[in-house]
């Protein structure tokens, strides 16, 4: 599920919820301007570049300073637009499945 979410600056973001990825947590826990409630989050990154890929989530109560992967509580909002360009996305062919009769 994609979800168009907009920071305190306006800016909108369409994300992409999983529970597990290869990003890490840099950072401190934020837990004001949290688009869930009853989360906190951290700025998520890319281990190799140190791109923003998105944020960590988790539950208010389970943070820990030095924590930097999601817990089994916790998930993961990765930006769509970091994940697969446009371009890319736009090449893309979507074949259907012949029906099948039955």
């Amino acid at each position: 599920m994609v979800q168009t979410l907009r920071n305190p600056a306006d800016i909108a973001f369409d994300l992409v919820t999983v529970k597990r990825t290869g990003c890490s947590g840099v950072g401190e826990w934020y837990s004001e301007h949290s688009w869930f409630p009853g989360y906190s989050w951290k700025v998520c990154v890319c281990p190799r570049c140190k791109a923003h890929l998105g944020w960590i989530f988790e539950p208010i109560e389970n943070t820990k300073p030095s924590q930097y992967l999601a817990s089994s509580k916790g998930f993961y909002g990765l930006i769509l637009e970091k994940l697969i360009s446009e371009d890319f996305s736009d090449s893309l062919l979507i074949g259907l499945p012949k029906r099948q009769r039955y």
